[in-house]
């Protein structure tokens, strides 16, 4: 007869709001430090409370300017959140690459910009910016 055994398996729970509020420490602190970031903004399962135990932060960075590839500049972003306790995804856009990827009808841009929680910057400068129009949600997320 087989014994159950649950002692290999450990659960891990999200602290939501410890989270976000290190993912805007650590926003800020990459914003004072470099003056082309304009916007960070969480996007995906933690701003929709969708998230789930090994769930990521992803993170859309609207840079004033950068000549360098997109995928070029993720491990310097990635960096600047290294001492958040989750995984996250960078995704550094200047906002002149903002605008081209929403006029081709970027649906996910798009989303992220209805949608999602700024940690710093100015949401309705940059959607104004954009040509845009602001969605605020009442409160500090979902």
């Amino acid at each position: 007869m087989q014994n159950e055994s649950l002692t290999s398996v450990t659960v891990t729970f999200l602290d939501r709001d410890r989270c976000i509020e290190l993912l805007k420490r650590c926003a800020s602190a990459l914003r004072q430090s470099n003056p082309k970031v304009r916007d960070i903004i969480l996007v995906g399962s933690l701003v929709r409370g969708t998230y789930v135990p090994g769930s990521d932060a992803d993170l859309l960075i609207v840079l004033s300017a950068d000549h360098r590839r997109s995928i070029d500049r993720i491990p310097e972003f990635l960096k600047a959140f290294s001492g958040v306790p989750i995984a996250v995804d960078v995704f550094p856009l200047t906002k002149k690459e903002l605008q081209d990827e929403l006029q081709r009808g970027n649906a996910l841009l798009r989303e992220a910009l209805e949608e999602g929680m700024w940690l710093v910057g100015n949401q309705s400068a940059l959607l104004s910016a954009l040509g845009k129009k602001s969605k605020q949600r009442p409160g500090k997320y979902p």
